[in-house]
């Protein structure tokens, strides 16, 4: 009878042991799982134009040029990407992107003479497929050949107005009867707020008249913080003459 207390009293302790061990032991194993950079995926880039040379927070990642590229192992989260285009005027854009974990694929524009980064459906056959280079070790990027690092530097730009409180600016502007009010309205907004391009596209689409909505467009360029996409700002032009003035004003500005 002792036997059988000692055994039963034997089998608690176990019992016990494991279910105190086994949440520390759990939690161990996954925070070593998320440790580091936790969920990592993957980012597609292609071009229509020209072969390009793709930087991921300023680390090259592929020696020659290409016109798409698929990089695995991409960690979730903001990242800013740099594409330096292969021609004569090596033309370069520079953008921060939010990386998830659904398709992350960026399509490399060009309107006229000017280029931007825009998102769109990731390339099912890559030119190149490759793993995430985190850091440069042990060669000059400057010495492969073909590549010409550009003397610009990149800072990360912060995010434009607040989308709430945007929408209801926009639904104030549209109330407005005459078209002076909503040009005015609509450069009290630009003077005291950040705007990205996506943003200021809608304020110059709420003017009826060409000829304002480019009065606006040149007047938001220091307020935006995404310039290198404001080629995109042509569309919402209807005649050409005033895409072709907005597209020298923003050649003027670098």
């Amino acid at each position: 009878m002792k036997n059988v207390f000692v055994k039963i009293a034997s089998s608690v302790l176990l019992l016990a042991a494991f279910l105190f061990l086994a949440p520390s032991s759990y939690a161990q194993h996954h925070h070593g799982q998320n440790s580091g950079y936790g969920f990592q995926t993957s980012l597609t880039v292609s071009s229509s134009y020209n072969s390009f040379w793709l930087f991921i927070d300023d680390v090259l990642q592929n020696q020659q040029s290409v016109k798409s590229i698929r990089v695995e192992n991409v960690p979730e989260g903001d990242h800013y990407l740099r594409v330096e285009i292969d021609d004569i005027e090596h033309h370069t854009i520079g953008q921060l992107v939010r990386i998830g974990r659904s398709s992350n694929g960026f399509c490399i524009e060009r309107s006229r003479n000017l280029f931007g980064l825009t998102i769109g459906n990731a390339v099912s056959r890559p030119d190149l497929t490759m793993s995430m280079i985190v850091t440069q070790h042990g060669y000059n990027q400057g010495d492969w050949y073909g590549y010409h690092p550009s003397p610009q530097s990149y800072v990360v730009v912060p995010a434009g107005m607040n989308d709430t409180e945007f929408n209801q600016a926009i639904m104030a502007i549209q109330a407005e009867t005459f078209e002076s009010n909503k040009l005015n309205m609509a450069k009290r907004l630009v003077r005291r707020n950040p705007l990205s391009v996506n943003q200021i596209d809608r304020l110059c689409r709420s003017l009826e008249y060409d000829h304002m909505k480019l009065e606006l467009a040149k007047y938001a360029y220091n307020s935006c913080v995404d310039p290198e996409r404001y080629f995109l700002l042509v569309n919402v032009f209807t005649f050409d003459s005033n895409k072709r003035e907005l597209e020298i004003f923003i050649q003027r500005q670098y």
